[in-house]
């Protein structure tokens, strides 16, 4: 409707000013950050990009926008909520000078009804999907990152390295830890590592096998890999299922684990000197 077109277009101006007003008087969270002349640029190019899809019978321009400022905003630790409230302010102020300008014409305020629901909601369901991945990426990262510190990596001393295992351990945290396993072997040089399986709750056959995975890769890069604190009902479980440890040592616990280490450390020492 090319009415409603120019009299927006002929006061872009006007709104931009008092949109950033209301915004910046609102205190929103979301822009209390914001200095009044970065909140007014910002809702520029809002408008701009809002009015470039209502003169092309577009819903483009806009969700777009709205996703290029979606990743920047959630950073900043808003919602789909924090920034359409933004946004439906902004719409208010056009809508509230077309209502009473175009009151007699109830045809054009219809069509700039219907743009701007297709417009904003189009944008709004975009957004929330960009925001709703990065949280689960978000999400991910951290669980990431929580796996890696419930299971380090400790340097024992020179060429010894104590990997404390607590609570379950499902295939791919298996897969993490033989991962980061195999790294600090490469890095420290390790020649013995003491997988520690006190604090596992449960040891059964899928728990033993990728023990044993993380033993035999050990084993390609250089280092042999030692079960620690294996409990009484634990051996007995694992005799029962009939899981086949060979090629793998075991000691009942850390202590006596350390101590092989600390041994065979001696005798590596004592062959290097002997040639």
């Amino acid at each position: 409707m090319q009415i409603i077109l120019d009299h927006v277009q002929a006061h872009l101006d006007h709104y931009v000013k008092t949109a950033t007003d209301r915004v910046f008087n609102a205190k929103i969270n979301l822009y209390r950050s914001f200095s009044y002349e970065q909140l007014e640029t910002s809702i520029r190019y809002a408008y701009m990009a809002f009015v470039t899809d209502l003169n092309n019978g577009t819903v483009e321009a806009m969700p777009n926008f709205l996703l290029r400022i979606g990743p920047q905003r959630a950073e900043q630790g808003a919602s789909v909520e924090d920034i359409l409230f933004g946004i439906n302010m902004g719409v208010e102020v056009i809508s509230n000078d077309l209502l009473q300008t175009f009151e007699s014409n109830p045809t054009a305020l219809l069509w700039w009804m219907q743009r701007m629901h297709a417009i904003i909601y189009t944008g709004a369901m975009k957004l929330s999907d960009t925001i709703l991945k990065l949280r689960e990426q978000h999400i991910r990262e951290q669980a990431s990152q929580i796996a890696e510190i419930s299971t380090p990596i400790i340097p024992l001393s020179q060429g010894v390295l104590v990997v404390p295992l607590i609570g379950t351990l499902g295939e791919h945290r298996a897969s993490r830890i033989t991962e980061a396993l195999l790294n600090r072997i490469s890095e420290e040089q390790a020649s013995t590592v003491l997988i520690d399986v006190t604090g596992v709750p449960v040891v059964d056959t899928q728990v033993a096998h990728h023990l044993i995975q993380s033993a035999q890769a050990a084993k390609l890069v250089g280092a042999e890999v030692l079960l620690v604190g294996i409990r009484p009902e634990m051996a007995q479980t694992l005799v029962q299922l009939g899981v086949n440890l060979q090629g793998v040592r075991t000691q009942g616990t850390l202590q006596a684990g350390v101590e092989y280490a600390f041994e065979r450390q001696k005798q590596q020492a004592a062959k290097a000197y002997r040639r």
